[in-house]
């Protein structure tokens, strides 16, 4: 069965325009809860893992970046990291599935968003899962890229470089339409949460055979949205960098931290209208999605404890 981009979209809209708390806000107290939140703690300490990209950038050693990262965070703000980290984790699960809710026809509650919790260690079991097997995809294809390099430099060295470009394009492509096998589970994991991690994870698989590059598109054609995002980012650095130079270049500690807040603030602000509008379009779209998968492909085999 064909699935078409436009028709899911078009449901998706309906859904949003029909949703029971109104999608906007209900997405909007969604963000202020997870990115609002994050950025509140990303003042009071420091990312470790952008400690350690920034380090390794310098010419540091990576494992020793990652050391002098976590000392320089500290043990309460990795602490604090760390819970940030599952608390968005299970938030995103619980949006979802408001999300899967709403497209279905249900009514609910802003206290949707913390139904989460209540399954929150299969909802990690599954995100570490996830991550995993997204790591072997890209060892994987890692390695592949290497030999394609490697045989092109045999053939022909001076287009080399020339075709290293889309080499690397395609084998960017090829992962995230790998790794789009597992996009699945989670949405399997809410119609069927006493099944298990690992039965969310098969469904997905059978779900998703021979659908990959369809879902890529979907997710493709929200391209030009994305571009618009960037463009208008774009616009609030421009803002935030005039705010820095009028506040905070050449000041004291004290002025650069409230310039760095006011930065915070104004790029947050500046996408946060868009991103109201496009987070529930796009989960809703690939809730609408799912459903269609399970009308098109219903998963028949047994669970085996």
């Amino acid at each position: 069965m064909k699935i078409h981009p436009r028709a899911l979209k078009r449901e998706a809209r309906l859904s949003m325009h029909r949703a029971s708390p109104n999608a906007y806000l209900m997405t909007f107290v969604y963000l202020l809860l997870t990115s609002g939140l994050s950025l509140v703690v990303g003042l009071v300490t420091a990312d470790p893992l952008m400690e350690t990209l920034s380090l390794f950038a310098e010419g540091v050693d990576l494992g020793r970046a990652l050391m002098l990262a976590v000392s320089r965070v500290g043990a309460v703000g990795l602490f604090l990291n760390i819970l940030m980290l599952i608390y968005n984790v299970v938030m995103d699960f619980s949006y979802s599935q408001w999300c899967l809710g709403t497209t279905r026809g249900g009514v609910g509650e802003f206290a949707d968003l913390m139904s989460g919790f209540s399954m929150v260690g299969r909802i990690i079991l599954l995100r570490i899962a996830t991550l995993m097997y997204g790591l072997m995809w890209a060892v994987v294809i890692a390695m592949l890229w290497v030999v394609a390099i490697q045989v092109m430099v045999r053939i022909s060295f001076g287009l080399t470089m020339l075709a290293a470009t889309p080499v690397f394009l395609a084998a960017m492509v090829l992962y995230f339409i790998c790794i789009l096998r597992y996009s699945m589970a989670s949405y399997c994991l809410m119609d069927e949460p006493e099944k298990g991690v690992f039965y969310a994870l098969r469904s997905s698989l059978r779900l998703m055979r021979g659908r990959c590059v369809e879902l890529f598109v979907i997710l493709l054609s929200f391209a030009g949205w994305f571009l618009l995002g960037s463009l208008i980012s774009g616009v609030g650095v421009q803002i935030a960098a005039g705010v820095y130079a009028l506040i905070g270049m050449g000041g004291t500690p004290e002025l650069n931290m409230i310039a760095d807040i006011i930065i915070t603030v104004v790029l947050a602000l500046v996408s946060l209208p868009l991103s109201v509008w496009l987070t529930p379009y796009i989960a809703m779209t690939k809730c609408k999605y799912y459903d269609e998968l399970k009308k098109a492909e219903p998963v028949t085999y047994e669970y085996r404890k």
